[in-house]
């Protein structure tokens, strides 16, 4: 897997250049377009995690499971 797949902050492509989301907004507003537990896991991976953006990932886990458990009900 290359390292652009892995981190699931990386934003939009400019010629050859990956940019990626590196402020806490930036990243907060991504957390929230997350759809499954894996994107949410990957980012607790990385190093150097903001706090206020991994809460927002925990919280997003909690949202997909709660989602998750509705549908199968």
């Amino acid at each position: 897997m290359n390292s652009i797949a892995a981190n699931p902050f990386a934003a939009t492509v400019y010629g050859s250049h990956q940019t990626y989301h590196v402020t806490v907004d930036d990243r907060i507003a991504a957390v929230r377009r997350f759809t499954t537990r894996e994107q949410c896991q990957a980012v607790l991976a990385l190093p150097d995690l903001q706090k206020t953006v991994a809460r927002a990932v925990h919280s997003r886990l909690r949202q997909i499971e709660r989602d998750s458990g509705a549908r199968s009900a």
